[in-house]
């Protein structure tokens, strides 16, 4: 009846399942950065306190009807406030301040910094305080280059503030190939370094950071100095976005460069000047086409578009950037150059190691040089207000106090640091300490802790010095003093 049979394979397709067709691809990801942070939990800790119930009085109002007493009061009260009032238009006590410390030196040595590896071979080219006053930088270097440089450089950082203070190890060091020539810390960001290099080059370090500190470098080329960066200086610049502050640097190719920092870490020129011999006075003038190697550069805190140069020819400049005049050059440029130059100051007889506008006076600047003579010049006349000779040697630097309008340091060839007070002689020094036996290479004040000044000398060393109250604290006739400074350049 029943039968096992096998049948053929019946195949057919599904209706509702469709083949799917595949493809290989291949893609890539941009590189994953990745850093690691180090942090420190806050440990705290809870007490318990009780205060005592304060015990509430009232006032009591005291009554004496005693008639001597109120012939006492009617008698001598008309006297005592005519006296009073004639001492209200008294200037006996003009220009008098009390002196806490009168017994004080008025330098007192609080560190001598360096770094026990590179000092006994490299100078201090540079110094600057950060934001904060809190920290000292300096650039170790050499000033005597015969050619193209070669040495391996160091920049330096220690940390005034810290309760321990290396003396001979700094808290930040930052090795290069090539002089640090020029060095400026960013005016409210405290850890922005910047820097310029014997071999033209202009970097900028964030020191906060623990790896790859470069925030951003010109590079070396077209867009950047022929000759060393002698002198930089941030300048407040609104219009720039991310950064509000840019960079003005100075070389000796004679270019003045305006630069701001990129989102892409680098550098970038917003604008440039050049100063040529035509500009030189007479007496030094050379072939006009020749550069005029730029020293130092001081920019106005009172007039955003007004900044003073020095230079190895010993002229000194007043320079505007609002300029339209371009000059024209035979070797080629990323931006086109123009001549700032306004006026020409009576020049030194030598080289001018540093220019500075007084931060109180918008036409009033000092400047020193290898002429070994100290200046104090106004911004509408040629000639100098003030000279002084020290007879300590060549000037390398000079500089304003940020707290008193009439006080002003010099740093010398024979290792002197001078403090003069214009409000009591502009011959001679109100302090004067013998720094070191080497040179003095440089010098700065510090503008959040005005009683601190440092020097750096040749012999690696930075010096740093406290100075006494009378010199930091303001003089109320100074201003006036200093206005009628400013009054004999417009009177002449």
């Amino acid at each position: 009846m029943f039968v096992d049979e096998s049948l053929e394979d019946v195949e057919f397709l599904s209706n509702w399942k469709k083949e799917k067709n595949v493809t290989d691809s291949e893609a890539q990801t941009k590189e994953l950065s990745v850093s690691e942070v180090a942090v420190q939990s806050v440990r705290r800790k809870d007490k318990q306190v009780q205060t005592e119930v304060e015990e509430q009085f009232g006032q009591i109002k005291l009554e004496d009807d005693n008639p001597e007493l109120l012939e006492f009061v009617n008698r001598w009260e008309p006297f005592i406030r005519k006296q009073l009032g004639k001492n209200l238009r008294s200037h006996a006590f003009d220009g008098y301040g009390i002196q806490w410390d009168e017994e004080a030196e008025d330098l007192t040595l609080e560190h001598t910094l360096s770094h026990n590896e590179y000092s006994s071979d490299l100078q201090v080219t540079a110094v600057s305080w950060n934001s904060t006053g809190a920290v000292v930088g300096s650039a170790l270097g050499r000033h005597d280059h015969e050619d193209w440089c070669t040495h391996k450089s160091v920049v330096c950082t220690w940390n005034l503030d810290r309760r321990t203070v290396q003396a001979n190890k700094p808290d930040i060091s930052i090795e290069m190939n090539g002089c640090i020539m020029s060095l400026s810390f960013h005016p409210t960001q405290p850890a922005i370094l910047a820097a310029g290099t014997f071999n033209g080059e202009v970097i900028v370090w964030d020191t906060a950071k623990e790896n790859d500190m470069v925030l951003a470098t010109s590079g070396i080329g077209e867009s950047s100095h022929r000759e060393p960066v002698t002198d930089i200086q941030w300048v407040h610049n609104p219009s720039v976005k991310g950064f509000k502050y840019s960079i003005l640097s100075v070389g000796g190719d004679g270019r003045v460069l305006h630069w701001r920092i990129t989102s892409k870490n680098t550098l970038k020129i917003l604008d440039g000047f050049g100063v040529f011999a035509s500009k030189l006075p007479r007496s030094l003038r050379a072939r006009g086409d020749q550069e005029v190697g730029l020293t130092s550069i001081s920019y106005s805190n009172h007039e955003d578009t007004t900044f003073i140069l020095g230079s190895n020819a010993g002229a000194i400049f007043k320079c505007s950037t609002t300029t339209s005049a371009v000059i024209r050059v035979n070797e080629p440029t990323s931006v086109e150059l123009k001549d700032p130059v306004t006026l020409t100051f009576s020049p030194h007889k030598g080289p001018v190691h540093s220019v500075n506008l007084s931060p109180y006076h918008r036409h009033i600047f000092v400047s020193c040089g290898m002429d070994s003579s100290l200046r104090v010049y106004s911004l509408v006349q040629s000639d100098p207000i003030i000279s002084i000779e020290p007879g300590e040697g060549y000037l390398h630097g000079s500089q304003w106090s940020p707290s008193r309008p009439l006080v002003l340091c010099t740093a010398t060839a024979n290792g002197t640091l001078l403090i003069y007070d214009l409000l009591q002689n502009s011959a001679v020094p109100v302090a004067k300490t013998q720094v070191s036996s080497s040179s003095l290479y440089c010098v700065k004040f510090n503008k959040n802790q005005p009683q601190l000044i440092c020097t750096g000398n040749g012999a690696g060393q930075i010096h740093v010095y406290r100075l006494t109250d009378h010199l930091c604290n303001q003089d109320s006739r100074e201003l006036k003093k200093l206005e009628e400074y400013a009054d004999t350049a417009l009177k002449n």
